[in-house]
């Protein structure tokens, strides 16, 4: 028995340390295609090697390409829009200036914000959820928070469809991002549009930081909650699964899929009295679900799971409260902790509460997420 204890704790170590490690790249266990998104060239949308400087349009510094040749080819459609661009990045360096930056670290700035803001936990899914969900206004993503936030906790995000932005914006903002929706190249059902800013001194930056999004391969945020939410359901052998193929395709290799996967096998079979079908998939139970599903959440797409208690006999005041998952409890392994609405935490096991969707899907909470990768 002690020994199955201390299995148990190396598998939720791995679990753990899985977590952290996707902490940089909203993921190392995701395929996300966001990271490279700013370094695309304009003209032939291929990302260089990481040894090859991107080159700027000389005229509005803005446009990046990957080649000389990339950048005369494209000429002719970005001169409509070069004259456009290069007044926005002036009034985008009036502002760094004003604030006290130097002429020549603007684009610096820009690329450290965007990188900052790429890794705050979960605000990559949190956006392509948004976006896919109102996909059909051809919507804006602007994501901003303020100076001293230093954890992602403060930030905001507004979906502004095509019908403000076009008539709420200046002219140049708007014929900006229409350069972007219009391109014959851009499909709303893979791509998305996000401007980001950190406001300082009470005052918002120009969109000067607006980049065009890939959603991840295989849409695979949108099919991850499409089986959470059927897990969640039912106990069906189909919806667990089709869970483990979906960590076997977005995990970034076999050896994190595989640690995952072994977890949630070893809960199976030693906490849940569960047994190994065919292909190492445990038979499904409402525990094994609703674990299989946390960890998707939280593992992969760092999105809040929220709960509502049910099944309770000693603690039955409790039924019908609400809340979110915050981590395994380490003390048993039996449980999970949840933070109900009122702050207060509370143990309870697996099959003690029901997936509930409270809005659109929410990053982790930082606490939650450092508590969770072990930190």
């Amino acid at each position: 028995m002690d020994s199955m204890r201390h299995d148990l704790l190396d598998a939720l170590a791995l679990c753990n340390a899985l977590a952290a490690a996707a902490e940089p790249t909203a993921g190392q266990a995701c395929t996300a295609t966001v990271s490279t998104a700013r370094y695309k060239c304009m003209q032939c949308g291929v990302a260089p090697a990481t040894d090859i400087k991107m080159r700027y349009c000389g005229r509005c510094k803005m446009t990046k390409y990957c080649s000389r040749e990339c950048a005369l080819a494209d000429w002719p459609k970005h001169k409509l829009m070069c004259e456009i661009k290069r007044v926005d990045r002036n009034e985008a360096l009036a502002t760094h200036e004003a604030q006290g930056g130097r002429k020549n670290d603007m684009n610096q700035r820009l690329r450290d914000e965007f990188d900052w803001f790429r890794n705050v936990p979960g605000l990559t899914s949190e956006t392509e959820l948004l976006a896919w969900k109102h996909r059909s206004k051809t919507p804006l993503m602007h994501v901003t928070t303020s100076k001293s936030d230093v954890d992602g906790s403060a930030i905001q995000i507004q979906m502004i469809p095509r019908s403000q932005w076009e008539s709420n914006f200046s002219d140049n903002k708007r014929k900006a991002l229409c350069e972007i929706f219009d391109d014959s190249s851009f499909c709303v059902d893979t791509q998305y549009v996000c401007a980001f800013a950190i406001n300082r001194e009470g005052q918002q930056d120009p969109f000067t930081n607006v980049v065009s999004m890939t959603l991840r391969d295989q849409l695979s945020v949108v099919r991850g909650i499409e089986i959470v939410e059927a897990l969640s359901a039912a106990t069906s052998a189909t919806d667990l699964a089709d869970a483990f193929v979906w960590f076997k395709n977005t995990m970034q290799s076999q050896s994190h899929s595989a640690r995952i996967l072994a977890h949630i096998n070893m809960r199976a079979l030693f906490l849940h009295g569960g047994t190994a079908l065919e292909g190492s998939i445990p038979a499904p139970t409402r525990a094994i679900n609703n674990e299989v599903a946390i960890m998707m959440m939280h593992s992969c797409l760092q999105l809040e799971f929220s709960i509502r208690l049910t099944g309770l006999c000693g603690a039955a005041h409790l039924n019908g409260r609400e809340g979110v998952i915050s981590e395994i409890d380490k003390t048993t392994l039996k449980r999970w902790k949840v933070r109900l609405n009122d702050g207060t935490y509370v143990s309870v096991r697996p099959h003690n509460f029901v997936h509930i969707c409270r809005g659109d899907y929410k990053r982790i909470s930082p606490s939650d997420y450092k508590r969770m990768a072990g930190q």
